[in-house]
Formats: structure tokens, C-alpha cells, sequence
């Protein structure tokens, strides 16, 4: 009578198990999950002032995306919204609005909304100046979270201001405007030229990283005006 060998048995058993979940891991193996699209470039730069008039305004992305007219539109310093040509270009990764006619002197804000491949919406904005002067006013905005406060010094002129903090750790800074109805998320630098393209309340919000798993929220808002001639 033949006789198994019970080691060689086991040893049989253990590669037919391996070769299984090897089998079901090639099967079952997830899709990886599609990030979200990121804008790769916003021509004039958000916060910059240019010295001539741009021929046309556009925004990029990492991937196709999926806009229209009204979701993407150039706004002037009272809000109204800039007569322009609506321009596809890039195979959907690329947008551009061409004015009509050419850019006056003044401040100007790109405000977008996109869907990317994901079906996932980006929203935004951001603010240029054409021509115009940087602004030396400056007042300290107080910022508040649930436990405490912090202060930055903002300019409060329609046009490029200095903006500066002392915090360390700040993941995001965000500008809001009820003529936006986007954030115009900035730079995380300490100190930095933006763009104020309205005059009225701009809201701030500045979220700091305080650990691996806490973050502090501080919000405040400045009162922007025209500057006096």
C-alpha cells in the first residue's frame, strides 16, 4: 500500500492556497481611486499687476475638465461681468476668455467653476491688476478661532496689497466676496502681494495645522475701499 507523505502534503496544499489569493489578488484588485483635477497655471497670475492690457485671460489644468460661459468669467472692479470670447483650447485642459475689447487700467477677477473627470466641482477665483499701483495702506485684521485670536496686517485698498502673518504651520488662506461667490485661496507664505479687485467686506479665513490631528480655523474680515485720489 502506498503511503502520502503527510509533509509533502502539506507543502502541496500551501502552494495551492498561494497560488489562489495570488489569483483573487489579480482579480479583485481595486481601481485606484481618480484625484481631483489641479489647476496647473491662472495667466495674468493670481495677485500680479501687469503693465499692458493681457490679450486674453485663461486657466489650466492637470486634466481634461468641463466648463461653459457662464461658469467662467472675468469680473471688473464693480462687479460686472467683462463682455469676452469663451475659448476651449488644449482639449479641455485649457480655458481662456478674450475681452472684446481692451482692458481698461484697474483690477479684474477671474471667477471659475469646473468639473473635472471624477465628476468632482472646483470652484474659485483669483484677481489681477492691469496697470495700477501698489497700495502702502495697511491695518491689523484680527482673526478668531473657537479658542483663541491671531492678527495679520492686510491692506484695505482696492488693488495689490501686502499681506503678512507670523503664524507658522498654515495649511490654507482664503478671501471672500459676496461679488465672487468663490474663495480666492492665496499663497501660505508670511508675507505676499495680492490683489483686491472690490471694494466692501472681504472675509478671511486661516487654518493652521497644530498637530498631526487638530486644526484651527480663524476667520475675520476687512473693510476694502477705493483709494483716495
Amino acid at each position: 500500500m502506498t503511503t502520502t507523505n503527510p509533509l509533502k502534503a502539506n507543502r502541496a496544499h500551501l502552494v495551492l492556497v498561494a497560488m489562489l489569493f495570488a489569483l483573487l489578488a489579480m482579480v479583485w484588485q481595486p481601481t485606484p481611486a481618480r484625484a481631483h483635477a489641479q489647476i496647473v497655471s491662472v495667466s495674468p497670475a493670481n495677485g500680479t499687476v501687469v503693465s499692458t492690457a493681457p490679450v486674453n485671460v485663461s486657466i489650466a489644468f492637470n486634466e481634461v475638465v468641463v466648463t461653459k460661459s457662464s461658469r467662467l468669467q472675468l469680473l471688473d472692479s464693480k462687479g460686472k461681468v467683462v463682455a469676452t470670447t469663451f475659448v476651449r483650447e488644449e482639449n479641455g485642459t485649457k480655458y481662456s476668455l478674450k475681452p472684446k475689447k481692451k482692458l481698461a487700467k484697474g483690477t479684474y477677477a477671474l471667477r471659475y467653476s469646473v468639473t473635472s473627470a471624477d465628476g468632482h466641482i472646483i470652484v474659485g477665483a483669483s484677481a489681477f491688476g492691469v496697470g495700477s499701483q501698489k497700495s502702502t495702506s495697511s491695518k491689523s485684521v484680527t482673526l478668531k478661532s473657537a479658542t483663541s485670536s491671531v492678527s495679520l496686517q492686510m491692506g484695505s485698498t482696492v488693488g495689490q496689497v501686502r499681506l503678512e502673518h507670523s503664524l507658522v504651520g498654515v495649511s490654507s488662506i482664503e478671501l471672500r466676496h459676496s461679488l465672487l461667490k468663490a474663495p480666492m485661496e492665496l499663497a501660505v507664505t508670511k508675507d505676499q502681494l495680492v490683489v483686491l479687485p472690490f471694494p466692501g467686506k472681504w472675509t478671511v479665513t486661516l487654518r493652521q495645522s497644530v498637530s498631526q490631528y487638530q486644526e484651527l480655523t480663524y476667520s475675520g474680515y476687512v473693510t476694502v475701499k477705493f483709494a483716495s485720489k
